[in-house]
């Protein structure tokens, strides 16, 4: 009987420490993908923020040569919008801004 005794406990800290083991590895596991995925939206949250503010001095830039373009006397008002177009075609990116943000303050209504 004392034998019988041993060897369930024996069964119980073998099971004991398989399930504590277990669990021990899951929760490392755990606390290490938090951490990477932690770090990764930290670089993607970085890397956002640089190409925002990139696109902010690409929109002021090209929002400056267009205001020189539309102060510009010296071209004809029916040669703006050709020159606006090639401004476009140089900031693709931003133009669409540039337009809605032109068109918004009446910038666009004299030349159409």
């Amino acid at each position: 009987m004392d034998l019988l005794w041993i060897f369930f406990g024996a069964m119980v800290v073998f099971f004991g420490s398989f399930v504590g083991g277990y669990t021990g590895q899951m929760l490392f596991n755990y606390n290490h993908e938090k951490r990477i995925t932690s770090l990764e939206l930290k670089s993607v949250s970085a890397l956002g923020v640089a190409a925002k503010q990139d696109k902010t001095a690409r929109t002021q830039e090209a929002m400056t040569k267009a205001i020189l373009i539309f102060k510009d006397e010296g071209i004809p008002k029916d040669e703006k919008l050709k020159h606006l177009a090639a401004l476009a075609g140089e900031y693709p990116d931003v133009a669409f801004d540039l337009a809605k943000k032109l068109n918004k303050n009446g910038g666009l209504g004299g030349l159409i």
